[in-house]
């Protein structure tokens, strides 16, 4: 049976380690997964991990009181890729805290969409998105966080982050409701000839 993250993270600040390795096992691979999006690079996404985790451990004993794993994994990984990419790129300006996130079509398997075209399509309107909403749709819909979860691991408070998604998802309506009128006028010029 699975520990809560509450008792987990307990366990971890009293130096059990087997603690470490359950974070690993059940977070590993959704830790993978958003480094690999927020970092655009396998291996820096797997150096970050392993930093995150050693790190978590070494100071295991200053941490204060963790209420979900997640989250607080997700935020540090995010920290550490965006400390790397300045340290590399030596200007903050250039970064601006933010992490460029690009769909592909292994992040689509929806029911709604049964065509390539339409897919595709999707995944245009989602990659127009600004950095800071496709992180927000990514933490949201993909990895199924909450906005409170979100807004700690984006650095911005609740209401900010509800209409940074509600304004996405509106853009995303528009632009599918563009296509599916295009689709549907090009289908009535075609069966008119």
């Amino acid at each position: 049976m699975r520990k809560s993250d509450y008792i987990l993270w307990q366990d971890l600040k009293k130096g059990k380690e087997e603690a470490v390795t359950e974070m690993m096992q059940y977070y590993y691979a959704d830790l993978y997964q958003y480094s690999l999006k927020i970092a655009g690079d396998v291996d820096l996404g797997k150096d970050c991990i392993q930093e995150v985790f050693m790190e978590i451990w070494t100071k295991r004993e200053k941490l204060g009181d963790v209420q979900y794993i997640k989250p607080y994994l997700f935020k540090s990984i995010r920290r550490r890729i965006i400390q790397y990419k300045t340290q590399k790129k030596k200007e903050l300006d250039q970064i601006e805290g933010e992490v460029d996130i690009v769909f592909s079509h292994e992040d689509f398997l929806v029911q709604e969409l049964n065509s390539q075209e339409r897919q595709a399509k999707l995944i245009d309107a989602l990659n127009q998105l600004s950095k800071r909403q496709k992180e927000a749709i990514y933490l949201k819909f993909y990895e199924g966080l909450s906005y409170e979860q979100i807004s700690e691991i984006m650095g911005i408070t609740y209401q900010p982050l509800y209409n940074l998604i509600y304004k996405s998802l509106k853009l995303l309506r528009e632009y599918m409701t563009a296509l599916i009128l295009t689709l549907f006028f090009s289908v009535l010029a075609f069966h008119s000839k």
